[in-house]
Protein backbone atom coordinates (compact mmCIF):
# COMPACT_ATOMS: atom_id res chain seq x y z
CA UNK A 1 0.00 0.00 0.00
CA UNK A 2 1.44 3.35 -1.05
CA UNK A 3 1.46 6.17 1.50
CA UNK A 4 2.33 9.82 1.15
CA UNK A 5 6.05 10.50 1.52
CA UNK A 6 5.21 12.95 4.31
CA UNK A 7 2.53 10.76 5.87
CA UNK A 8 4.05 10.69 9.40
CA UNK A 9 4.23 14.48 9.53
CA UNK A 10 0.70 14.81 8.19
CA UNK A 11 -0.70 12.35 10.73
CA UNK A 12 1.12 14.12 13.56
CA UNK A 13 -0.72 17.29 12.54
CA UNK A 14 -4.06 15.47 12.43
CA UNK A 15 -3.45 14.03 15.91
CA UNK A 16 -2.63 17.51 17.20
CA UNK A 17 -5.83 18.89 15.66
CA UNK A 18 -7.95 16.06 17.01
CA UNK A 19 -6.57 15.64 20.54
CA UNK A 20 -4.40 18.72 21.12
CA UNK A 21 -1.44 16.40 21.72
CA UNK A 22 1.93 16.70 20.01
CA UNK A 23 3.04 13.26 18.82
CA UNK A 24 5.89 12.08 16.62
CA UNK A 25 4.54 9.37 14.34
CA UNK A 26 7.16 6.68 13.76
CA UNK A 27 5.23 4.00 11.89
CA UNK A 28 2.01 3.71 9.89
CA UNK A 29 0.58 0.27 9.21
CA UNK A 30 -2.70 -1.44 8.53
CA UNK A 31 -4.52 -2.63 11.61
CA UNK A 32 -4.11 -6.35 12.15
CA UNK A 33 -7.14 -8.56 11.56
CA UNK A 34 -10.70 -7.40 11.05
CA UNK A 35 -12.65 -7.02 7.85
CA UNK A 36 -12.09 -3.25 7.63
CA UNK A 37 -8.33 -3.71 7.27
CA UNK A 38 -8.04 -7.20 5.79
CA UNK A 39 -10.45 -6.71 2.88
CA UNK A 40 -11.16 -2.99 2.51
CA UNK A 41 -7.84 -1.52 3.70
CA UNK A 42 -9.81 1.10 5.60
CA UNK A 43 -8.30 0.78 9.09
CA UNK A 44 -4.78 2.03 9.77
CA UNK A 45 -2.69 2.56 12.88
CA UNK A 46 -0.16 5.30 13.59
CA UNK A 47 2.53 4.33 16.12
CA UNK A 48 4.25 7.15 18.00
CA UNK A 49 7.36 7.79 20.07
CA UNK A 50 5.19 8.09 23.20
CA UNK A 51 3.99 4.47 22.73
CA UNK A 52 0.43 5.70 22.20
CA UNK A 53 -1.17 4.40 19.02
CA UNK A 54 -3.95 6.03 17.03
CA UNK A 55 -6.42 4.19 14.83
CA UNK A 56 -7.59 5.86 11.62
CA UNK A 57 -10.68 4.22 10.19
CA UNK A 58 -13.48 4.53 7.69
CA UNK A 59 -15.77 1.57 8.48
CA UNK A 60 -16.38 -0.18 5.18
CA UNK A 61 -18.22 -3.42 5.91
CA UNK A 62 -21.74 -2.15 5.41
CA UNK A 63 -22.81 -1.20 8.94
CA UNK A 64 -25.39 1.60 8.76
CA UNK A 65 -24.28 4.84 10.47
CA UNK A 66 -20.95 3.22 11.31
CA UNK A 67 -18.95 6.44 11.74
CA UNK A 68 -21.64 8.03 13.89
CA UNK A 69 -22.11 4.86 15.95
CA UNK A 70 -18.45 4.58 16.83
CA UNK A 71 -18.15 8.23 17.83
CA UNK A 72 -21.35 8.10 19.90
CA UNK A 73 -20.36 4.86 21.64
CA UNK A 74 -16.98 6.35 22.51
CA UNK A 75 -18.66 9.45 23.95
CA UNK A 76 -20.96 7.22 26.01
CA UNK A 77 -17.95 5.27 27.24
CA UNK A 78 -16.41 8.48 28.48
CA UNK A 79 -19.67 9.61 30.08
CA UNK A 80 -20.12 6.32 31.95
CA UNK A 81 -16.44 6.10 32.87
CA UNK A 82 -15.96 2.78 31.11
CA UNK A 83 -12.47 1.50 31.93
CA UNK A 84 -9.79 3.31 29.94
CA UNK A 85 -12.34 4.32 27.29
CA UNK A 86 -10.63 5.44 24.10
CA UNK A 87 -11.78 8.83 22.83
CA UNK A 88 -12.78 9.15 19.18
CA UNK A 89 -12.50 12.30 17.09
CA UNK A 90 -13.61 12.96 13.52
CA UNK A 91 -11.64 14.77 10.83
CA UNK A 92 -11.55 14.86 7.04
CA UNK A 93 -8.70 15.18 4.57
CA UNK A 94 -6.71 12.24 5.94
CA UNK A 95 -6.17 11.08 2.36
CA UNK A 96 -3.17 13.43 2.10
CA UNK A 97 -1.40 10.91 4.33
CA UNK A 98 -3.33 7.68 3.72
CA UNK A 99 -5.01 7.79 0.29
CA UNK A 100 -6.92 4.56 0.96
CA UNK A 101 -9.10 6.37 3.52
CA UNK A 102 -10.43 8.94 1.05
CA UNK A 103 -11.15 12.62 1.59
CA UNK A 104 -14.28 12.20 3.69
CA UNK A 105 -14.78 11.89 7.43
CA UNK A 106 -12.43 9.55 9.28
CA UNK A 107 -12.70 8.35 12.88
CA UNK A 108 -9.48 8.73 14.87
CA UNK A 109 -9.23 6.65 18.04
CA UNK A 110 -6.61 7.20 20.72
CA UNK A 111 -5.73 3.73 21.98
CA UNK A 112 -4.52 2.86 25.47
CA UNK A 113 -0.77 3.43 25.67
CA UNK A 114 1.45 0.35 25.31
CA UNK A 115 -1.59 -1.80 24.58
CA UNK A 116 -2.05 -4.60 22.10
CA UNK A 117 -5.06 -6.60 20.86
CA UNK A 118 -5.94 -9.46 23.18
CA UNK A 119 -5.58 -11.95 20.34
CA UNK A 120 -1.94 -10.85 19.92
CA UNK A 121 -0.84 -11.37 23.54
CA UNK A 122 2.10 -13.67 24.03
CA UNK A 123 2.03 -16.79 26.20
CA UNK A 124 3.41 -15.06 29.29
CA UNK A 125 0.86 -12.22 29.03
CA UNK A 126 -2.00 -14.67 28.61
CA UNK A 127 -0.82 -16.70 31.59
CA UNK A 128 -0.66 -13.55 33.73
CA UNK A 129 -4.32 -12.83 32.92
CA UNK A 130 -5.34 -16.38 33.80
CA UNK A 131 -3.72 -15.96 37.24
CA UNK A 132 -5.14 -12.49 37.85
CA UNK A 133 -8.00 -11.54 40.18
CA UNK A 134 -9.18 -8.32 41.81
CA UNK A 135 -10.91 -5.05 41.02
CA UNK A 136 -8.17 -4.10 38.52
CA UNK A 137 -8.09 -7.50 36.85
CA UNK A 138 -8.79 -8.27 33.22
CA UNK A 139 -12.11 -9.95 33.92
CA UNK A 140 -13.38 -7.24 36.27
CA UNK A 141 -12.82 -4.68 33.52
CA UNK A 142 -14.22 -7.11 30.97
CA UNK A 143 -17.41 -7.32 33.02
CA UNK A 144 -17.74 -3.55 32.84
CA UNK A 145 -17.23 -3.54 29.09
CA UNK A 146 -19.62 -6.44 28.56
CA UNK A 147 -22.37 -4.59 30.42
CA UNK A 148 -21.66 -1.47 28.37
CA UNK A 149 -21.73 -3.48 25.13
CA UNK A 150 -24.99 -5.21 25.97
CA UNK A 151 -26.65 -1.95 27.05
CA UNK A 152 -25.79 -0.25 23.77
CA UNK A 153 -26.12 -3.26 21.48
CA UNK A 154 -22.47 -3.43 20.42
CA UNK A 155 -21.82 -6.54 18.33
CA UNK A 156 -18.88 -8.17 16.54
CA UNK A 157 -16.75 -8.72 19.66
CA UNK A 158 -13.56 -10.76 19.55
CA UNK A 159 -9.98 -10.56 20.75
CA UNK A 160 -9.06 -7.96 18.15
CA UNK A 161 -11.62 -5.55 19.60
CA UNK A 162 -10.14 -5.46 23.09
CA UNK A 163 -6.85 -3.69 23.79
CA UNK A 164 -4.82 -4.73 26.86
CA UNK A 165 -1.85 -3.04 28.50
CA UNK A 166 -0.17 -5.95 30.32
CA UNK A 167 2.08 -3.81 32.53
CA UNK A 168 -0.65 -1.45 33.75
CA UNK A 169 -3.47 -4.03 33.56
CA UNK A 170 -5.67 -1.74 31.49
CA UNK A 171 -8.42 -3.03 29.20
CA UNK A 172 -10.27 -1.05 26.55
CA UNK A 173 -12.89 -2.03 23.99
CA UNK A 174 -12.51 -0.53 20.50
CA UNK A 175 -14.13 -0.80 17.04
CA UNK A 176 -17.57 0.23 18.25
CA UNK A 177 -19.30 0.93 14.95
CA UNK A 178 -21.54 -2.14 15.01
CA UNK A 179 -23.76 -0.76 17.76
CA UNK A 180 -27.24 0.30 18.80
CA UNK A 181 -28.74 -2.96 17.57
CA UNK A 182 -29.71 -5.83 19.86
CA UNK A 183 -26.87 -7.06 22.04
CA UNK A 184 -26.02 -10.75 22.04
CA UNK A 185 -24.17 -12.52 24.84
CA UNK A 186 -22.53 -14.79 22.25
CA UNK A 187 -20.49 -11.79 21.11
CA UNK A 188 -18.84 -11.72 24.53
CA UNK A 189 -18.02 -15.42 24.70
CA UNK A 190 -15.51 -15.51 21.84
CA UNK A 191 -12.78 -18.11 22.21
CA UNK A 192 -10.11 -15.36 22.01
CA UNK A 193 -11.44 -14.09 25.34
CA UNK A 194 -12.72 -17.13 27.16
CA UNK A 195 -9.45 -19.03 26.74
CA UNK A 196 -7.88 -16.47 29.10
CA UNK A 197 -9.87 -17.73 32.11
CA UNK A 198 -8.06 -19.81 34.71
CA UNK A 199 -7.96 -23.59 34.31
CA UNK A 200 -8.07 -24.08 38.07
CA UNK A 201 -11.76 -24.24 39.12
CA UNK A 202 -11.23 -22.24 42.31
CA UNK A 203 -9.35 -19.47 40.51
CA UNK A 204 -11.88 -19.45 37.69
CA UNK A 205 -14.73 -19.05 40.20
CA UNK A 206 -12.96 -15.99 41.63
CA UNK A 207 -12.54 -14.50 38.17
CA UNK A 208 -16.20 -15.15 37.46
CA UNK A 209 -17.11 -13.32 40.66
CA UNK A 210 -15.02 -10.29 39.72
CA UNK A 211 -16.53 -10.26 36.22
CA UNK A 212 -19.98 -10.08 37.80
CA UNK A 213 -18.80 -7.28 40.10
CA UNK A 214 -17.54 -5.32 37.10
CA UNK A 215 -20.81 -5.89 35.26
CA UNK A 216 -22.81 -4.69 38.24
CA UNK A 217 -20.61 -1.64 38.63
CA UNK A 218 -21.37 -0.52 35.08
CA UNK A 219 -25.02 -1.44 35.60
CA UNK A 220 -25.26 0.89 38.58
CA UNK A 221 -23.35 3.65 36.85
CA UNK A 222 -25.69 3.52 33.86
CA UNK A 223 -28.74 3.79 36.09
CA UNK A 224 -27.30 6.84 37.86
CA UNK A 225 -26.52 8.61 34.58
CA UNK A 226 -29.65 7.71 32.64
CA UNK A 227 -30.65 11.31 31.95
CA UNK A 228 -27.21 12.16 30.58
CA UNK A 229 -26.79 9.21 28.25
CA UNK A 230 -30.34 9.53 26.97
CA UNK A 231 -29.55 13.12 26.01
CA UNK A 232 -26.64 11.86 23.88
CA UNK A 233 -28.82 9.21 22.23
CA UNK A 234 -31.62 11.66 21.47
CA UNK A 235 -29.13 14.05 19.89
CA UNK A 236 -28.56 11.57 17.04
CA UNK A 237 -31.47 10.98 14.66
CA UNK A 238 -30.76 7.28 14.17
CA UNK A 239 -30.52 6.57 17.93
CA UNK A 240 -33.21 8.94 19.19
CA UNK A 241 -35.65 6.09 19.72
CA UNK A 242 -33.09 3.46 20.75
CA UNK A 243 -34.31 1.55 23.77
CA UNK A 244 -31.41 0.80 26.05
CA UNK A 245 -31.34 -2.87 26.88
CA UNK A 246 -31.54 -2.31 30.56
CA UNK A 247 -31.94 -3.02 33.27
CA UNK A 248 -33.63 -6.30 33.98
CA UNK A 249 -32.98 -7.68 30.45
CA UNK A 250 -29.27 -7.02 30.98
CA UNK A 251 -29.33 -9.08 34.15
CA UNK A 252 -30.99 -11.92 32.26
CA UNK A 253 -28.29 -11.63 29.61
CA UNK A 254 -25.60 -11.83 32.28
CA UNK A 255 -27.09 -15.02 33.66
CA UNK A 256 -27.31 -16.51 30.17
CA UNK A 257 -23.67 -15.59 29.55
CA UNK A 258 -22.48 -17.11 32.83
CA UNK A 259 -24.42 -20.31 32.16
CA UNK A 260 -23.05 -20.64 28.63
CA UNK A 261 -19.43 -19.71 29.23
CA UNK A 262 -18.60 -19.97 32.93
CA UNK A 263 -20.43 -23.10 34.07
Amino acid sequence: MLLSLNAPDHLSQFILAAFNITEAVTLIEEASGGVNSRIYHSHWVARTQSSTSYGFKVPARGVTHALENEKLAADLGGLLNAPHASPVRQLSGIDVAIPQLGAGTVNITQWVRDSKPVNELNAAERTAISHDCGSNSFFYQYGEWMAFGLFFGIRDRHGGNFMWNPAQRQLCMIDLEDGFTRGNVADYGHVDLMCLAAANPTQKAKQRSFLVCGFNRMYGRAKRHETSYRALLINQTHTATYQLQHFQPARWALQAYLTAYWA
